[in-house]
């Protein structure tokens, strides 16, 4: 997306189905045309939005060209604006309207009052002018009708705000606000059958409105949006409050500012990156009713999702190490993470997964602190808890916790030489497969320090693996054998306990590239094989073993389709002792720092992130 001026965050557009969406907020130095979208993202003609402001008593009319500009036309031009809710059909003119009562519509370049049916979406455009009275203003055909009463803020002449419903038989009804010269019906949309449509959690005491047609505020996820409509009641908070939660399916990856219909007035309705739908009012209080219907935005079509940190954590650090996510792909629930600047206090929540993404039982995943490692809990409840280690530095990376959610595929491990599952909230050790990746999570207990566990044959490796496991402020080097035992070699034995949890595996390598070594790193060889890299379905797995590089050298390059969004660290094994290995936005797999390292050989099994 071009931008002609400032901007705040970045500003993002997206196309899916023949949908255009932006989602951004800016900070214009000037105000006038404030980018331009690309050729397949543009309305047939011109189109007028009702966009937030800093002013939430002023909002601002944007229109959008149909060469793609994007424009500020009038309103309220104090310090930022908000492109949320800026969503339409593109490129293909709609069908055409009935209106009612005189009311006509405008001259180009502006779209008349049209109709656009994408599934079970309906999308009303175009501007019309007043006519003989101020009541009903057009009927829509029976396919393009709404599950129940909507109330839609939209823009109409000199910047001001009315407010539009939206019937269930059809009728688009004037319902307050300034009577002028034009109204604009861009901003309309709303789904047309409920199969999709669920109800939405609502917060703090608010409810959905009674009598009429109203119904029960709902949330769909349709086309790769989600789409929020109905009105609550309930009692306005000077400064804000909450007024709903989203599922996950249903965050954004950034916060998004719409203006909603608030009685006759225009009020701030937020979505935050963790599905919090918030309103934000410096003066009113008491009761009201807020309308949510038009709050539409695209669900991040990757499956990334912000990792919600707890203050003080801070996951979203940018630069090289990006905003910190977590997403689920291929039945895996995947954190990459880099949190900084809480304390390594044992038991300090550092972040909570939401639901869907959470163990079946406890999880204790061995972690990267450069030189150190760390071990992090996973609860069931969705907690991920710093236990124990060496603080030395600001962060913690949670790159490397992966776990599948749910019981498909999920069968006990069996245990070796007197081992046994270390039960309470740890539960028993599984293996879970799961699109031809095999994730094996548990702690056992016992005091033979050789063979732990034997894997079932589809989830044995083609080559000798050897995985860093944690024994709480110690690291463990677990080899798994082409005979799928699981052993116990060197390192932390000082607990009765080890954890497996975080062992991944692809069985299979037949699809399977060897590494291109660099800065004489070699393939180990023998029993551990080549070093490789598979591509499982949108994730990306390494496993092998190389030798005879040094410290602070790109081990290997990945090619482009095997590389990670952002920089990516990982706690590989050095026997008994940790090294930090990173993957670089440019495939470069790099070991970056290192506890005592006795070996000339590094692993690098374990190394797997989301494309």
């Amino acid at each position: 997306m071009s931008q002609a001026s400032g901007r705040v965050r970045d500003a993002v557009f997206e196309r899916k189905d023949g949908i255009c969406s932006v989602q951004a907020a800016l900070k214009p130095t000037t105000w006038g045309t404030l980018a331009t979208l690309p050729k397949d993202c543009r309305p047939s003609e011109t189109l007028v939005f009702n966009l937030m402001t800093q002013d939430a008593s002023m909002p601002a009319s944007v229109e959008v060209n149909a060469n793609g500009v994007v424009k500020w036309v009038e309103g309220s031009s104090d310090s930022w604006l908000s492109l949320s809710g800026l969503v339409f059909p593109a490129l293909s003119p709609g069908w055409p309207i009935e209106l009612s009562n005189g009311w006509s519509n405008a001259a180009a370049p502006y779209a008349g009052a049209t109709y656009t049916l994408v599934g079970s979406l309906c999308f009303v455009e175009g501007r019309i002018v007043s006519g003989s009275t101020w009541g009903v203003l057009a009927q829509l055909s029976a396919d393009c009708r709404p599950t129940k009463t909507l109330a839609f803020n939209l823009n109409v002449e000199g910047s001001a705000t009315s407010q539009i419903e939206v019937h269930i038989n059809g009728e688009v009804v004037y319902s307050a606000g300034p009577q002028v010269g034009w109204v604009s019906l861009s901003g309309i949309v709303f789904a047309t059958a409920t199969h999709a449509q669920k109800s939405l959690d609502l917060a703090d005491g608010w409810v959905a409105t009674s009598g009429g047609d109203f119904g029960v505020p709902t949330y769909s996820l349709t086309h790769g949006y989600c789409l929020v409509e109905g009105r609550v009641d309930g009692t306005l908070v000077s400064g804000g409050g909450t007024l709903a939660t989203l599922p996950v399916e249903c965050w954004p990856m950034r916060k998004l500012i719409f203006s909603k219909a608030h009685g006759t007035t225009t009020m701030e309705v937020d979505v935050s990156e963790f599905g919090e739908i918030s309103y934000s009012t410096d003066s009113d209080s008491g009761a009201a009713t807020v309308s949510l219907s038009g709050i539409m935005f695209s669900a991040p079509s990757d499956g990334l999702r912000l990792l919600p940190a707890v203050t003080p954590w801070t996951a979203s650090i940018g630069g090289q190490w990006g905003e910190g996510v977590f997403v689920m792909k291929n039945g895996f629930c995947m954190v990459n993470a880099r949190p900084q600047g809480g304390s390594f206090t044992s038991l300090t929540i550092i972040a909570n997964l939401p639901e869907g993404c959470r163990p079946t039982k406890r999880l204790t995943f061995n972690l990267n602190h450069h030189d150190y490692t760390h071990s992090v809990d996973v609860t069931p409840d969705g907690s991920v808890v710093w236990m124990a280690g060496t603080g030395k530095y600001t962060w913690v990376s949670l790159t490397g916790i992966t776990f599948a959610p749910g019981d498909l595929g999920r069968i006990t491990l069996p245990l070796l030489n007197g081992w046994s599952a270390y039960g309470l909230e740890y539960g028993i050790p599984e293996v879970t497969k799961r699109n031809g990746i095999c994730s094996v999570e548990g702690r056992l207990t016992g005091s033979s320090w050789s063979n732990l566990a034997q894997l079932p044959e589809d989830c044995t490796p083609s080559k000798r693996l050897i995985f860093n496991m944690n024994n709480l402020e110690q690291t463990s080097r677990v080899d798994v054998r082409d005979d799928g035992v699981i052993k116990w070699v060197a390192g932390g034995n000082s607990y009765n306990w080890i954890s497996l949890a975080g062992m991944i595996i692809v069985p299979d390598e037949s699809n399977a590239v060897p590494l291109e070594l660099q800065n004489n790193w070699v393939h180990y060889g023998s029993s551990y094989g080549t070093a490789t890299y598979v591509l499982v379905d949108g994730i990306c797995v390494i496993q092998g073993m190389v030798k005879n590089g040094a410290k602070g050298t790109v081990v290997a390059v990945l090619p482009a389709e095997c590389r990670p969004r952002e920089r990516l660290t990982f706690n590989m094994n050095l026997k008994q002792s940790v090294a930090r290995v990173d993957v670089l936005t440019s495939g470069s797999i790099r070991f970056q720092a290192s506890g005592s390292w006795t070996t000339t050989w590094l692993s690098l099994s374990g190394i797997h992130f989301p494309i």
